[in-house]
């Protein structure tokens, strides 16, 4: 049975082959004409049987001595006893074989498969497949099966010293056989050449956009990128984040374990998220900020993701809800004073993404009837949006799951109506401007929709709508009919909506309700990872400048957005081209910022659990981010010798 298009194109998000030619060139460019995801199990099956094989003999023979050992003294005289005599030593040394066999075959399929998955790593991480990796690979696992077994630093010598030779000699031998295949070998290749899209990306500009960045962004960017598009590494991964998002076990809670805690902040806490207190943020911010960065969407780090067992317990009567004064203590001022916090840490000009559901079971409930807030909920949010626009900094309320989405959208314009008609310090006009935003993903068929909706009602009511338009952050969670078929579908109504947004004019995904007029007054943010749609909106705003320019006119307000330690290609693209076209365009040079939350490793996990799962989501994109990293690094070490600018 030929696999549907669907099938297809999940296997060709992980780099694995489905037609005849897609297999031909896999097994040209492996190792051994065996791709990875192949080799990788074949060896550690391998490993375990010989181990088991290996073990079970040695175990079998052992458990048969021992048992002749200690039944010397009392041998049997009789010949229903040397019967039951064998009996049982058969059955020890059965069980003995066994056990030692499995124990041993782990052993031996564990490091194996270290072995051949650190290689493969490297294979990745470099582009290229030669000797070193395998080398390389054999000397690490050999350190580490030192540190385990706690050798003497001579023995360590010595299987260090073994594993070299072993990784010449088995490395060379694939290289060897590589080279009558006609296989690329990495030692005698050009690694300056990278990715054709990076290459191509680096040459429009006078200097490479990712040279902005710390070399420390890039290697913490280059390792998580490479696990993010292993199909190998990744799984074990995301299993291993879940359960410490997920854990009541103090060891495994990084609030409570300090090694931890260490682990997870010098890496992955460090890639996404700002910082645990206020020093540490408007430090990472300030970096920012001197990169280039317009400036940063900050979020406060506590999430509520909805479960079945959350919807049901939203949808109870209010007199099985928690009492009045227990969810105000609990719920809202928590919610509220950590948004209140987070508002204050940002700067004139930034924005402060908050979610409603975050103020707990009272607000879910609200949301899911599509009720107005509570009076408590309505004065924290207005005591929210009051602090905001007194500092100049503006409100993105965040979109969430179709269980609350409508309840959040009424409540998303009531603010707008409320405070989106004053003026802000961050435009470049006096005209009325947005401190609201709501937010509008693309992915859903309904959204075209509704936002043509929201813009005619601002029209009518006179409020400027503020617009941070998605493709979407849900899909494992909303309803599938709900959700555009394809991907193409998607970025064709992610597109065409930014361009209707950003001409002004209603067009096929914006239709004119009721011969409605297009509002004058719209402020954006174009929220996304993809290079394709970045360029296309900076293009149709580079051109609506040029006219405004000509012809007269309001400018619009539009700010480019990504995650931080996602998309950094991306962003810093944006960035470069910007001071590198800064004379030309100065009026257009595009607003861009890093979307980053902040709070203590313990309280960020399920945003880095939801991180890694869209990087698992969109494998094509995290592997286009990898090879800009290596390409960047590769620029970086033949700079150092000379070799490239």
């Amino acid at each position: 049975m030929a696999p549907t298009e669907a099938e297809i194109e999940k296997f060709h998000a992980y780099g694995l082959p489905v037609t005849d030619e897609e297999w031909a060139k896999a097994k040209q460019n492996a190792r051994l004409s065996i791709p990875a995801f192949i080799r990788i199990p074949m060896a550690s099956g391998s490993a375990f049987l010989v181990g088991l094989l290996l073990g079970t003999a040695q175990g079998s023979r052992m458990a048969g001595l021992r048992f002749r050992a200690e039944h010397a003294h009392k041998l049997p005289n009789t010949t229903t006893g040397w019967y039951l005599y064998h009996k049982s030593k058969n059955y020890h040394v059965a069980y003995g074989g066994l056990r030692e066999g499995l124990k041993m075959g782990t052993k031996v399929c564990f490091w194996t498969t270290a072995v051949f998955g650190i290689e493969n790593m490297f294979d990745s991480y470099r582009g290229a497949s030669d000797l070193f990796n395998t080398v390389t690979a054999c000397v690490t696992v050999a350190g580490g099966f030192s540190l385990w077994n706690r050798f003497s630093l001579p023995m360590a010598a010595r299987t260090t010293r073994t594993a070299l030779v072993i990784g010449f000699v088995y490395g060379g031998l694939q290289d060897l056989a590589g080279a009558v295949r006609g296989r690329p070998i990495g030692l005698f290749q050009d690694h300056h050449q990278g990715d054709a899209t990076t290459t191509n990306s680096m040459a429009k500009y006078p200097v490479a956009p990712l040279s902005v960045l710390p070399l420390t962004n890039i290697l913490r960017s280059l390792m998580t990128t490479t696990v993010s598009s292993s199909p190998i590494l990744l799984p074990p991964s995301l299993t291993v984040m879940s359960l410490l998002a997920h854990t009541n076990n103090p060891l495994l809670n990084p609030d409570r374990n300090p090694l931890l805690r260490y682990a997870l902040k010098k890496t992955f806490y460090a890639q996404f998220c700002a910082g645990e207190n206020a020093t540490e943020v408007k430090q990472t911010v300030a970096e920012l900020k001197t990169i280039g960065f317009s400036g940063v969407i900050l979020g406060y780090a506590k999430e509520v993701v909805m479960t079945n067992k959350d919807q049901a317990a939203a949808s109870l009567e209010p007199n099985s809800t928690p009492s009045e004064e227990s969810t105000i203590q609990n719920e809202i001022e928590p919610w509220a004073k950590g948004t209140i916090e987070t508002v204050k840490l940002a700067s004139k000009g930034d924005f402060v993404a908050l979610k409603f559901t975050g103020a707990g079971q009272q607000a879910l409930s609200s949301l899911m009837k599509q009720l107005p807030p509570s009076e408590a909920l309505g004065n924290a949010i207005d005591k929210i949006c009051q602090l905001a626009a007194e500092r100049g900094v503006r409100l993105l309320f965040d979109a969430e799951q179709q269980a609350v989405q409508a309840g959040i959208d009424d409540w998303t314009l009531k603010y707008m109506r409320k405070y989106n008609r004053g003026t802000s310090p961050s435009n470049r006009s006096n005209r009325p401007a947005a401190v609201i935003y709501g937010t509008y993903q693309a992915y859903l068929k309904a959204t075209p929709r509704i936002l043509s909706s929201h813009l005619a009602t601002a029209q009518k009511e006179g409020f400027t709508l503020g617009v941070k338009l998605v493709r979407g952050a849900y899909l494992g969670s909303d309803p599938r009919h709900l959700i555009h078929d394809t991907k193409a579908d998607t970025d064709g109504a992610y597109d065409g909506i930014a361009e209707g947004l950003l001409t002004r004019q209603w067009n096929a995904p914006l239709k004119a309700p009721e011969g409605e007029d297009f509002p004058s007054r719209v402020d954006v943010v174009l929220a996304s990872h993809n290079r394709e749609s970045v360029l296309k909106a900076r293009g149709i705003l580079q051109q609506q400048t040029a006219m405004i320019a000509t012809k007269g006119g309001e400018a619009i307000d539009v700010a480019f957005a990504q995650l931080q330690g996602m998309a950094d290609e991306v962003s810093c693209e944006l960035v470069v081209g910007s001071e590198a076209n800064q004379q030309i365009m100065a009026a257009a040079k595009p607003n861009v910022y890093k979307y980053l939350v902040w709070g203590s490793t313990g309280e960020c996990m399920k945003y880095l659990l939801r991180r890694a799962q869209e990087n698992r989501d969109a494998v094509q994109r995290t592997r286009s981010g990898r090879e800009a990293m290596r390409a960047e690094l590769v620029r970086r070490v033949k700079a150092w010798f000379g070799l490239s600018s």
